[in-house]
Formats: C-alpha cells, sequence, structure tokens
C-alpha cells in the first residue's frame, strides 16, 4: 500500500523527461536581475499562455544516483494581485488545505521567526499521502523553500523545492511552483507520468491564482 501512495505521488508532478534542461535554464541565478520583464524568460507561446490567465508547467524523472528515480516539475501563472498581496495570503500556510488540489490537512506544528514546520496530508481518493515539511520563508524575496522534515511523518523518502512570487507590474505577479526534487524509488510508467502531471501541476497554479485574486476567500 505504501508503495502505491509514492507511486500516486510521483505521477502528480511527473511528466516528459526531456524538460530537465528547460527546468535548469528557467531557474538559473541572475535571469531576474538584468532590467527585464519576469516574462522575458519565456518563450513566445508560453507567454501568451500566461497572458491569457492559463497556467504553464514542465516536469521530468530520472534516475538517481542510487537507482531510484527522482522526480522534479514546476508550474507558473500570472496572478491579478500586487506582489505583496500575494505573498501575504499564500503566506497563511495553515489556509493552504482550503484550496490547494488533494490537500486536506495543513497543520503547523512549529514556527520560529521565518521557519515553519508544516504537516499535511493528500487525498489520493483510495490512499492519504503524508508529509511533514520544513518551510524557509524569505520576504524580501517573495519566496517559500521546502524540504522534507526526516524527524516527521513522511510517506516519500525526500522533497524538495519553493513557491515563489515576482512582481511583473504594480498589478500583477507571477507565481511559480517549483519541486527541484523527489526521491521515491520507484520506477514509474511514461504514459502515467503524462496523465497525472497534465492535470496535478497546472491545478496547484490555477488553485493559487484563484485563492488570491479573490482576496483569500475561494476555496475549492
Amino acid at each position: 500500500m505504501k508503495s502505491t501512495c509514492i507511486l500516486v505521488l510521483v505521477l502528480a508532478i511527473a511528466v516528459h523527461p526531456g524538460a530537465a534542461h528547460i527546468l535548469a535554464d528557467a531557474s538559473s541565478p541572475g535571469i531576474e536581475g538584468r532590467g527585464k520583464s519576469v516574462l522575458d524568460r519565456f518563450s513566445a507561446g508560453q507567454k501568451k499562455t500566461l497572458l491569457a490567465g492559463q497556467p504553464i508547467f514542465e516536469s521530468g524523472i530520472a534516475g538517481g544516483p542510487d537507482g531510484n528515480h527522482e522526480a522534479h516539475g514546476r508550474t507558473t501563472a500570472l496572478i491579478n494581485k500586487p506582489v505583496d498581496d500575494c505573498f501575504k495570503i499564500f503566506c497563511e500556510v495553515d489556509k493552504h488545505y482550503l484550496y490547494l488540489p488533494r490537500t486536506t490537512v495543513s497543520r503547523v506544528l512549529k514556527r520560529e521567526c521565518n521557519t515553519i514546520v508544516i504537516y499535511k496530508e493528500l487525498d489520493y481518493g483510495f490512499i492519504t499521502v503524508r508529509y511533514t515539511n520544513i518551510l524557509t520563508i524569505d520576504p524580501e524575496a517573495y519566496r517559500v523553500d521546502f524540504v522534507t522534515d526526516p524527524k516527521g511523518i513522511n510517506t516519500v523518502k525526500f522533497s524538495s523545492g519553493y513557491y515563489r512570487f515576482e512582481k511583473l507590474d504594480e498589478d500583477r505577479a507571477l507565481f511559480t511552483y517549483e519541486l527541484t526534487k523527489m526521491d521515491s524509488g520507484l520506477t514509474i510508467p511514461e504514459f502515467m507520468q503524462k496523465h497525472m502531471a497534465s492535470k496535478d501541476l497546472p491545478e496547484i497554479a490555477t488553485s493559487v491564482k484563484k485563492r488570491i485574486e479573490s482576496g483569500g476567500t475561494w476555496v475549492k
């Protein structure tokens, strides 16, 4: 049962293996600091999608050093709210269960300055995925990094990533969620990767967009 649970979670964020180099390029240091729009790093097609109010996503899966499969993924959406408003609403992490897909529990276990330990549960219908993360909040960068708390309850072996907001103009911001690594130890068929990733990744960005644009009132 545990293996099935891990498999489903990996499927939710993994798609074609060829996306790995795109993920690395888009998150390279210094891209946002060249006096250009934050949209300039995207292709014309991606810009069109974002400006139309739709999320974009890319992900991949590759073999890890110990033979396990390591997944990564990223989704981005344009939000029609000032970046400060976006970050304030999102950082109410104990309310994530109200709007993030599959999330049924988001309980803060410990809070110290800008570090939070949070326990979450995800409902996949036939199984519940449990994990405990350490969140590091950077208000100046409008960024929340997460990494698995090895002392907590976790279904998967390891995961890490971040949520980030970037100012587009005075009234709009760009939201990005990236899972930089998740070690599950499973072999995932490609057709199953594509099916789950095409649904779950964009739903995360869409849910965050709806929640923030509603002023923090929209629930799933």
